[in-house]
């Protein structure tokens, strides 16, 4: 137990993590502009929501694995709020789920917000670490999964 946690700490604090500079960014999003996002999703706003979760989920292929990718894009972590470079297990699922869920970029963000800080405050001190044991009930108690 000792061990994995070592791991994971050092991990997190030691692993390197790219910025999202220009042509950083892969898959669907490699070539996109804020312009374009918004486009696609007034698009997408006809489809049902399986077919919305099923084409952005497709869209994140070929982005790489970063650990602890997304912040609050402000100190303590400055790390973007929607992150087209990088992705973990927890990010991939809520940017998949707001993009789907969402109209225009700005419902977008405030998606994000109430998936992954309590009461949907963007702060360091409010947010959902841990996927088992704060992430999914809260998601599950607002609603936007279903157990």
């Amino acid at each position: 137990m000792s061990f994995a946690f070592w791991y994971l700490f050092t991990a997190t604090i030691f692993a390197p993590h790219p910025g999202c500079g220009p042509g950083r960014a892969a898959g669907w999003f490699a070539d996109k502009t804020l312009g374009d996002l918004e486009r696609e999703l007034a698009i997408m706003e006809s489809k049902t929501l399986a077919s919305r979760i099923d084409l952005w989920s497709k869209r994140f292929m070929g982005i790489s694995y970063g650990i602890d990718p997304a912040g609050e894009e402000r100190a303590p972590d400055a790390d973007p709020v929607f992150n087209v470079c990088a992705v973990d297990c927890e990010t991939y699922v809520e940017q998949v789920l707001a993009l789907s869920f969402s109209k225009n970029v700005k419902e977008m963000r405030h998606w994000l917000e109430r998936m992954r800080y309590e009461g949907g405050v963007r702060e360091y001190r409010h947010r959902f670490y841990t996927m088992a044991l704060q992430w999914i009930p809260a998601n599950l108690r607002l609603g936007y999964l279903k157990g």
